[in-house]
């Protein structure tokens, strides 16, 4: 069944649109029927996005790192995620990014293509480390978010120098690191939702009490 897509589409709509197609990849009754759903529903959004704040009535939405004012036939947008909030982001996946190479071995002999990764991963992390010597994190969290990296360069270094995953190792490393990890990730949202919160503010001040 050809999909129709409406000329001007948001990009959100489109999407959906285009991942019509993806749905049941088996031919028949049963797959156009779904389709024709998704096409329907899909030109409902696009339809109720076209209305979005054309009357008096302001409308907010948030789509992915966008928050977007609708209101008065115009649309204003705003990125809610903060620097700092991405590099606290990429500290954590570093001690993830660790476990799970790390659990893709298995415990014993260390790969070949392990050793290539967890060599790569040590430079990167030792690069990360310099930047931090020059812009550290604030101080009532970078020592602890500094630990992350500084605690999978220890891991990555015994795991190279033995030659082998030990299960004890990792397990440790895991259980050190994971209060760490949460506390980045529950600063990370905190960072978004103060900019989100300010975001809203300035265009409630800027619209006026009625």
């Amino acid at each position: 069944m050809e999909v129709q897509i409406p000329e001007n589409c948001n990009p959100f709509t489109r999407e959906k649109f285009e991942a019509i197609s993806s749905y049941d990849q088996f031919d028949g009754a049963i797959t156009d029927l779904n389709q024709a759903f998704h096409e329907s529903y899909n030109n409902m959004i696009h339809h109720t996005y076209e209305k979005l704040g054309k009357e008096h009535t302001p409308v907010i939405v948030m789509a992915h790192d966008q928050v977007m004012l609708f209101f008065r036939g115009e649309q204003e947008s705003v990125n809610v995620i903060p620097e700092l909030y991405r590099k606290l982001k990429s500290i954590g996946h570093v001690s993830f990014g660790v476990f799970v190479t790390l659990a893709d071995n298995g415990y014993g002999e260390l790969r070949e293509d392990i050793r290539e990764s967890l060599e790569k991963q040590k430079y990167l992390i030792e690069r990360g480390l310099s930047f931090l010597d020059v812009e550290p994190l604030p101080m009532e969290y970078g020592v602890s978010q500094r630990g992350i990296l500084e605690s999978a360069l220890e891991m990555i270094s015994n795991v190279l120098d033995d030659g082998a995953v030990s299960a004890s190792k990792v397990i440790a490393f895991a259980r050190q690191n994971a209060p760490r990890y949460l506390q980045g990730a529950a600063i990370g949202a905190q960072l978004e939702i103060d900019e989100l919160h300010k975001t809203v503010m300035d265009w409630k001040e800027q619209m006026g009490e009625t």
